[in-house]
């Protein structure tokens, strides 16, 4: 029984309390009408200008290129090839040790290009890894220059 009192007094302070809370956002005007105050408007965000530090790519290609003793963790740098003659974009994914290891992907090349416009060479750290057909996949994770 004590706890059913309890229980209502607490619920009836709390009705009071955002009863209060919301007769505060309404203003008394023109007679007796009661009108919503609008909320205080939301900041404005700070104009993006490439915000992004880093992106998350696929390496296409690792076939060609690399092979079981190459699974494991890399770092590097991906770079421009603009004489490859499949694709000038061409983004080359070169490991540490100066091995080529495969390629952006040619559907990330737009992301790739809107996240590092001075198409400077970008460091990444990743991995490759093999599934039970002893198919290669490569993730990276890309840092523009300077970060």
């Amino acid at each position: 029984m004590f706890y059913f009192i309890l229980a209502a007094v607490v619920f009836v302070a709390l009705v009071l309390i955002f009863r209060d809370d919301h007769d505060r956002r309404y203003d008394q005007r023109s007679g007796g009408e009661r009108q919503y105050l609008a909320e205080k408007p939301a900041p404005k965000p700070a104009p993006r200008t490439n915000a992004r530090k880093s992106m998350e790519a696929e390496v296409a290609g690792l076939r060609y290129y690399c092979s079981l003793v190459d699974i494991g963790p890399i770092s590097g740098v991906v770079r421009a090839e603009p004489d490859n003659a499949h694709d000038p974009r061409a983004q080359a994914v070169i490991r540490a040790d100066g091995k080529l290891i495969g390629y952006i992907p040619r559907a990330a090349l737009d992301e790739f290009e809107a996240f590092n416009p001075k198409n400077l060479p970008c460091p990444f750290t990743g991995r490759i890894t093999v599934d039970a057909s002893n198919h290669l996949y490569g993730t990276l994770h890309i840092t523009q220059p300077g970060f």
